[in-house]
């Protein structure tokens, strides 16, 4: 069995065939036997490449057919034009071959042949009889054809009109990768391919690609992609649904955002619907939070600290606080949840008061329960504990392949000896489980990445505390919980050792120390 010389450049012009078509090729090989010769010129393969790597693998046979061509130029043009007569190359496939490898090649041709006085020397360029158009009589009606091959001769060449190569031509330099992909495999026509590109333009390169994924089959989605970046970059207090679409490839809407918007799957009226809906959300969030806002220049200051939890805690008196409400960094953001929990949680319930309660707020995982569980056994002076669920519903996305998809927080809850009953006298309020949504952009919900729902917070701060009780958050963030508690007539203080943190926590009304 002979062997073959392979250029890359020759191999690279041919689309490669997809998993299917690589083994429907393989069996018919393997059942009859490699019936079409692999044509070579010099010995190097200018069509055949396939059958030749997979008749190298099973020792099958092969015939050999000679090629003969005035350049490696020349033998371009006619890979091309034989690749045009493959019946599962799709239409952009043929022009992007055309702009890609054509083009170039047939500018050299020009250019060499003006170099000889505008007379190309005869050879057997077109392969031997081969019916493929030569290029001399590609050229022939190219008056520029030296240095610039035009669009006219591309579209001839690939049966396409000069518009098409055009804008194919534009698709491939500026469409992202993902686009460029289905297109060519034919699976988006030329015009919402170009449409689609023109949109993405408007979007961050590094967005464009997961854009394209999620509003394929519609350009008017691309649009509304672009609408939602443009009010985010002119209002970055935006309510985040740009990012929530890349990331989760979908948003929440509703009354309080419970239902679930698939922008892939669904049809350009029902993602507007859901926008208007979602404004209409935030609209009322708004009003909500102004009336918060109100309250609050009454209310009693809430006050921030720049300082680490530990050593502010250490400047705290024992038994001073009346109501510990706090959100510490999860397992994932510390290096040992373990070392982590029992370092400031004994060290934060020696300053609980023997009256007072402690909400903490942790994440899911089995590991991070377990390490907090441990480090509040250690402190046994505590009237009891309780384990709380926050059961959120809007920010589901995608559904889960191995795990179920996590849609709570829990809440470790505690008592002083000493501590008066709860004040909850909504019994659907006074449940182990509260359901409630992740935070709207009115509450400042993309400021920080778990924020709580202040209406949360409100809720905990009126069932276990009287107005005048101290809280305190050693891991204030944005401010939440210390803007809670001040709105209903209880001091707040609270450290926080992210500057960032605490510039937005005090553009919420928070103010520092």
């Amino acid at each position: 069995m002979q062997t073959l010389q392979i250029d890359p450049e020759f191999q690279a012009i041919a689309p490669p065939l997809t998993p299917d078509e690589l083994a429907t090729l393989e069996a018919s090989l393997l059942a009859e036997g490699c019936r079409e010769p692999i044509d070579v010129w010099n010995g190097v393969i200018v069509d055949g490449h396939n059958r030749y790597a997979l008749c190298r693998k099973h020792s099958i046979e092969f015939k050999v057919v000679e090629r003969t061509f005035q350049s490696h130029d020349h033998a371009i043009v006619w890979i091309v034009q034989k690749q045009f007569g493959r019946r599962n190359i799709t239409q952009a496939q043929r022009e992007n071959m055309a702009i890609q490898h054509m083009k170039p090649a047939l500018t050299r041709i020009g250019l060499e042949k003006k170099s000889a006085g505008g007379v190309e020397a005869r050879s057997s360029d077109a392969g031997n009889n081969v019916s493929v158009e030569s290029t001399e009589t590609l050229l022939s009606g190219d008056k520029q054809a030296g240095p610039h091959v035009t669009d006219a001769v591309l579209a001839k060449a690939s049966g396409t009109s000069e518009s098409g190569i055009q804008r194919t031509n534009y698709i491939r330099k500026n469409a992202p990768e993902t686009l460029l992909n289905k297109y060519l495999a034919g699976e988006v026509s030329r015009d919402r391919a170009y449409k689609l590109t023109n949109a993405l333009l408007n979007l961050p390169e590094a967005d464009r690609n997961r854009a394209a994924e999620v509003c394929i089959d519609h350009d008017e989605k691309a649009r509304i992609l672009v609408r939602l970046h443009k009010s985010q970059v002119t209002d970055p207090d935006s309510n985040g649904t740009y990012e929530e679409v890349l990331r989760t490839g979908g948003f929440h809407y509703g009354d309080d955002l419970e239902r679930w918007c698939d922008f892939g799957a669904a049809g350009v009226s029902e993602i507007e619907n859901g926008l208007k809906s979602l404004a209409k959300h935030h609209a009322r969030m708004g009003r909500e939070e102004a009336a918060r806002a109100a309250r609050a220049q009454q209310a009693i200051p809430a006050r921030i600290v720049h300082a680490d939890a530990m050593s502010w805690l250490n400047s705290l008196p024992p038994k001073s606080i009346k109501l510990l409400l706090t959100d510490p960094p999860y397992m994932t953001d510390v290096d040992d949840i373990a070392v982590f929990a029992g370092e400031w949680i004994p060290l934060a319930l020696s300053r609980l008061a023997d009256d007072g309660r402690a909400y903490i707020f942790t994440g899911s995982y089995p590991d991070e329960i377990y390490a907090y569980l441990a480090a509040i056994r250690e402190h046994g002076d505590l009237g009891g504990s309780q384990l709380l669920v926050w059961h959120y519903t809007n920010t589901l996305g995608p559904s889960p392949k191995m795990q179920y998809k996590t849609a709570h927080q829990t809440i470790h809850y505690l008592y002083g000896k000493e501590a008066p009953p709860l004040n909850a006298p909504q019994l659907t309020e006074a449940t182990t489980v509260h359901d409630m949504a992740t935070p709207a952009s009115t509450e400042g919900g993309n400021m920080h990445r778990w924020q709580k729902p202040i209406a949360l917070a409100e809720r905990f701060v009126l069932q276990a505390s009287k107005p005048g009780d101290l809280l305190v958050d050693p891991f204030a963030g944005t401010g939440t919980f210390l803007l809670a508690a001040s709105s209903l007539g209880r001091p707040a203080v609270g450290s926080e050792i992210d500057p960032g943190m605490i510039e937005m926590a005090i553009r919420r009304g928070c103010r520092r120390e």
